[in-house]
């Protein structure tokens, strides 16, 4: 959910911001409002997370067991499956892979 604010006539006006309703998987128990960053920064964070869904798959389906990759085969591979992910975020997702593991 992103949550937009009202233009200030008195002060500067707030950025929106991205929150989360987070129900602890409790079915009607209690919720809370979780802040998630700014629009622009959930929007990277989802290319991120298309960007790591098509490193797996570039693993998976392109390269025999053993078979060491080249970082510029893994990232043409990305940037060409989903133009709208950018190179920072499919560059910033193979760091993530690598250091965590697929």
């Amino acid at each position: 959910m992103t949550l937009g604010f009202e233009k200030s006539r008195e002060g500067e006006e707030a950025e929106d911001s991205v929150i989360r309703l987070n129900d602890g998987g409790v079915k009607d128990g209690p919720v809370c409002f979780e802040y998630d960053g700014a629009p622009e920064d959930r929007k990277e964070d989802q290319a991120c997370k298309r960007a790591i869904w098509f490193i797996r798959q570039y693993v998976e389906q392109q390269m025999a067991p053993g078979e060491t990759a080249k970082t510029a085969e893994i990232l043409d591979f990305v940037l060409g499956s989903d133009p709208d992910i950018s190179k920072s975020s499919a560059e910033r997702a193979l760091r993530w892979v690598i250091e965590k593991g697929i």
